[in-house]
């Protein structure tokens, strides 16, 4: 392996590496250096392997951040710690720690492709995410030494079947490749490449992203002992059917999200705290909706409802049709995931939207809401509602004034789609038909063959204009 490197590409200050700035793809660091600064080789994308001297001490935080290309390199045994970020999203496939090592940070190793790795005795923290989206990792052993395991430090790792606890460890346990605290009332992190799991009935709570990433589960049986779920505690779970028994009192926000195969969601009706209805997770006194299932094409919203949190349909994808009750309290970006939503049934009045792209249902319902009539919304879809909302109140003087506007595409507009009802409606307030417009709207309708509306139309002429007819022709 070739090293061609000159000192100048390293910025060194009191033997502390403060920065690399050369382009090598094998890099040695030089003898002496005590100390590889914070980010000191952050997105140096050409890199493909460092030799570090024996005489570091410390590597600082993120120093080799986004090294993606990165995939060797040996830490000297006089490091302690691998500080947050260190390695986050290199090449790594193996890597051994030194003997005296306590601490890995938060993302240490984050989306490493690392295949096996050897935790010693001597560490006592394993950081959030420290593993996180290492998806080469198939196991992992912590030893007895270990005393705090944080959030999401092994989860969404595809590949992983088995986390091993050794027996001595007096705060983690691990049942069937499941890391539990020692007690097993709590479940901690079951590991993204698992099938099956079969959970204990002394159980109690589901810690936050307890099951983030386990894409393979397709079945969790929750035990009827289970109190609490944590926040990501299904976060891209596999899942298919959840059933929540009467003893869960909490579910932190966002505990369901991103499950694209969830279809349903059934809750005990003992349950004191949560109901479902339709497959569909409620509060209690279903006012609150609070996870509609991924997988769910249309849906109707209980009357009872009366809020819609903004996450409620995080990527409900597949959703076309939904019904929102009249008291409904609809947030900004609620339906922002449903690129496919169309069809909407907001206080009574059915609309379609050709694109929900990014929160593009927001202008909608501040029409709806607050009569609006400025908002950016394609006259094709924005003329229904107008329509509906006179029929609502013929007397409101701003719909009134917009239709006096936009009258000869809002009629034109009624004449294409046949709407001869809504065009009965607004010919019979007098308002908006004129002498100067009538026979315009009549040849339209017939160079269209909208012959039922033409003869609505001439009719019309007739009773009010003081004409008397003369061969009319369809």
């Amino acid at each position: 392996m070739m090293m061609i490197m000159e000192l100048k590409d390293f910025e060194i200050e009191d033997n502390i590496l403060v920065r690399y700035h050369g382009d090598s793809e094998h890099v040695a660091v030089p003898d002496g250096i005590t100390e590889i600064a914070q980010g000191a080789f952050n997105t140096c994308r050409s890199i493909r392997s460092v030799k570090l001297p024996e005489s570091v001490e410390t590597i600082g935080a993120g120093a080799f951040h986004c090294c993606f290309y990165l995939e060797e390199i040996n830490i000297p045994e006089k490091v302690t710690r691998i500080e947050s970020g260190t390695f986050y999203d290199c090449k790594l496939k193996k890597i051994q720690l030194p003997e005296k090592l306590t601490c890995i940070g938060r993302e240490a190793f984050y989306k490493c492709d690392i295949e096996e790795i050897n935790i010693p005795e001597t560490v006592t923290e394993i950081g959030w995410s420290a593993f996180d989206n290492c998806n080469n990792l198939k196991e992992i052993a912590i030893p007895a030494s270990v005393e705090k395991i944080e959030e999401m430090a092994f989860c969404s790792c595809k590949s992983l079947r088995e986390i091993r606890v050794s027996e001595q460890n007096p705060n983690y346990t691990s049942i069937d490749g499941v890391l539990y605290d020692k007690a097993v009332t709590a479940l901690i992190c079951c590991p993204g490449g698992k099938e099956s799991v079969t959970i204990p009935e002394t159980v109690t709570r589901i810690e936050p992203s307890a099951f983030d990433g386990c894409a393979e589960l397709k079945e969790i049986i929750l035990p009827e002992q289970v109190s609490f779920i944590g926040r990501y505690a299904f976060l891209h779970c596999g899942m298919m059917k959840l059933y929540i028994p009467a003893s869960v009192t909490e579910i932190q926000e966002e505990a369901i999200r991103s499950c694209n195969f969830l279809k349903e969601i059934h809750v005990s009706e003992q349950n004191p705290n949560f109901a479902s209805v339709d497959g569909v997770l409620y509060d209690k006194s279903v006012k609150t909706l609070i996870h509609c299932p991924e997988t769910r094409t249309e849906l109707i919203i209980p009357e009872t409802v009366t809020e819609i949190p903004y996450n409620a349909f995080e990527n409900c994808d597949d959703l076309k049709s939904v019904t929102i009750p009249d008291g409904a309290k609809i947030i900004d970006y609620t339906f922002t995931d449903c690129y496919q939503l169309n069809q909407v049934c907001y206080h009574g009045i059915e609309f379609i939207i050709h694109a929900n792209i990014y929160n593009e249902l927001a202008p909608f319902f501040k029409l709806i809401d607050e009569k609006d009539l400025s908002v950016k919304i394609k006259f094709e879809e924005k003329c229904p509602i107008v329509m509906e909302l006179f029929s609502r109140n013929p007397e409101d003087e701003k719909i009134i004034a917009y239709i006096r506007k936009t009258c000869s595409k809002t009629f034109q507009f009624l004449i294409d789609e046949n709407h001869s009802e809504m065009l009965e409606k607004l010919l019979n307030t007098g308002l908006f038909i004129t002498k100067k417009n009538i026979d315009k709207f009549i040849q339209y309708a017939n160079q269209n063959q909208k012959h039922e509306i033409q003869l609505l139309l001439t009719d019309y002429k007739y009773q009010h204009f003081e004409v008397k007819p003369k061969n009319l022709k369809l």
